[in-house]
């Protein structure tokens, strides 16, 4: 007998199965029982799975995971205050890679307060580094750092010190500066403490840059590094933190010290008129916002600001001047005004202005003798100068003009004449930059 499939049979079949379905589950067929999981699956979970109560993501209990016992044990003697026992028990459960990573933080960081609580801050420092290392976001961080700071302050009172005494024997009061630089104290790292003190105080920034102890910790490291004459670094780290309360748009208390110090670290790495003077142009620049946002700071300290000015235009004039000397040294006569002229204007009031000019006044006196000169003598002088000294030196051209010297009145009979005299002297000045 041959079975026809249509779409008559196909509902037919389709309202049977459904039936059966609904039977066997009236019935409790054994074929039909819900999912059921493992009984044995919570006893599996680790110490750091997580369960949702009443809306809230909640921690279970860590008795399940291999170094619960030693976890346990080692927070019974840190209640007791056996640091040294309890240390090497959390030590044991942080090394064990099999534990889950929740337990294993907390056991670094009470294995480091272990260390700190015995005063061997020099460990302590080293187990708190690493534990930012190895669980840079982990719960324990900000109180990690926190510790870290507060042993890198320890570390920097010796320090402290002896910059107080340098200054007072500079002053006079003191006729010796103590020695800072062994040390045979558990406390302390027998060598080189200082320099321990701001490569922690790096991490300290790095691990938090947005904490309580971000701010003071680029202030320490930037002025001590400036007091040793790092100005390099401490450009940097000052600098660092400016910006960074420019962001927070915070008003810290370190901020209008550091704009002092960072102004003349700038200033003394900024090389003179003979090197980039983008230090330069950045210390100016703070200077303005200094006194644009700092009225505390200008007020104790505008004379200050002033004189720090000064020496920043004198040095913007000189570097101008100078590259207007070697366009002139180098046979470009054009390239040489403008930048004489830039200093003219620019740099009213400075020697370099009363240079300009002097030198605007030579190439004026020396393109009129050459303009009354006939052309054949023009280009002999242009060949004479191009193998004597390398370069050629351009001439003008027939019946072109001489430019005139701002503020002198024209005496050669090419040179181009204004209408009113007045004219050629320059009644404003160009603001500075």
């Amino acid at each position: 007998m041959r079975l026809r499939l249509n779409a008559s049979n196909l509902g037919r079949l389709a309202k049977a199965g459904t039936t059966c379905m609904l039977l066997s589950m009236l019935t409790g067929c054994p074929t039909t029982k819900p999912f059921q999981s493992d009984p044995t699956s919570s006893a599996k979970t680790s110490g750091d799975s997580m369960v949702i109560k009443a809306g809230h993501v909640q921690e279970k209990p860590a008795t399940t995971f291999k170094g619960a016992a030693d976890l346990a044990a080692a927070e019974d003697f840190y209640r007791e205050k056996e640091y040294k026992k309890a240390g090497k028990l959390f030590g044991r459960v942080a090394d064990d890679t099999s534990n889950p990573p929740l337990q294993a933080e907390k056991a670094r960081f009470f294995e480091a307060e272990c260390k700190r609580m015995q005063e061997y801050y020099v460990d302590a420092m080293s187990t708190y580094n690493r534990l930012l290392k190895d669980f840079q976001y982990g719960v324990y961080r900000e109180q990690a750092v926190a510790r870290m700071y507060e042993i890198c302050s320890f570390w920097l009172q010796d320090t402290r010190a002896q910059i107080q005494a340098e200054l007072d024997k500079a002053d006079g009061k003191k006729a010796s500066v103590p020695w800072n630089f062994i040390h045979f104290d558990k406390r302390k790292p027998t060598f080189d403490q200082e320099g321990h003190a701001l490569k922690m105080l790096e991490q300290v920034y790095y691990n938090d840059p947005t904490g309580p102890n971000a701010e003071r910790a680029l202030y320490d490291a930037g002025y001590i590094h400036f007091h040793r004459g790092e100005y390099k670094e401490a450009d940097d780290l000052l600098t660092q933190l400016i910006d960074m309360n420019e962001r927070n748009g915070g008003k810290s208390a370190y901020r209008d010290r550091a704009i002092e110090l960072a102004i003349l670290a700038k200033n003394n790495i900024s090389g003179g008129a003979a090197y980039d003077g983008r230090k330069a142009a950045e210390s100016l620049k703070l200077i303005h916002q200094a006194k644009m946002s700092s009225p505390e700071l200008v007020n104790q300290k505008g004379d200050f600001l002033d004189k720090q000015m000064k020496m920043i235009r004198y040095i913007q004039a000189e570097k101008d001047y100078e590259i207007a000397e070697f366009y002139n040294r180098t046979g470009h006569p054009a390239s040489a005004w403008f930048y004489y002229e830039l200093v003219r204007r620019r740099y009213n009031g400075t020697e370099f202005h009363d240079r300009a000019v002097a030198r605007m006044k030579e190439i004026n006196g020396d393109l009129a003798d050459g303009q009354q000169k006939s052309e054949f003598a023009k280009a002999t002088r242009r060949e004479w100068n191009k193998w004597m000294l390398g370069h050629d030196v351009p001439t003008l051209a027939k019946e072109q003009a001489v430019p005139a010297v701002p503020g002198v009145l024209p005496e050669s009979r090419n040179a181009v004449v204004p209408v009113d005299a007045k004219q050629s002297v320059p009644s404003e000045i160009m603001p500075r930059r």
